[in-house]
């Protein structure tokens, strides 16, 4: 399992490309995870700053290197800013079973995006 998160590969859909998230997308990470409207159906509260949403990154790229269960990011094809994240919140391979976990900021919700996700 650990080469899967590690090793991370980007998929591509008509309208969306998940990849691994970079420190550079934390600005775009702040938008949406800064909203309350969108925190409030994750397990992470708002972000107060963009310094608190590349602490977040940084932590997400330590999990990539470890090969720890790690979110894709969600880009938007049109525009090519990262509008969310998805993947697995937990994977539990001896029971075959995983979580999934998702954000999409809130001027792309409504569009289908995360079932293409």
């Amino acid at each position: 399992m650990e080469d899967i998160f590690r090793e991370l590969p980007s998929l591509e859909t008509p309208r969306l490309v998940l990849r691994k998230i970079r420190l550079d997308d934390a600005p775009d990470i702040f938008a949406y995870a800064s909203d309350l409207g969108v925190a409030r159906y994750t397990t992470w509260p708002p972000h107060p700053t963009v310094a608190a949403t590349e602490a977040f990154v940084r932590e997400l790229l330590q999990r990539y290197a470890q090969g720890l269960v790690a979110p894709w990011g969600i880009v938007h094809r049109d525009d090519g800013k990262v509008i969310g994240s998805c993947g697995f919140a937990s994977v539990m391979a001896w029971h075959g079973r995983a979580e999934i976990a998702y954000a999409l900021s809130r001027a792309y919700w409504g569009r289908g995006l995360m079932p293409e996700a």
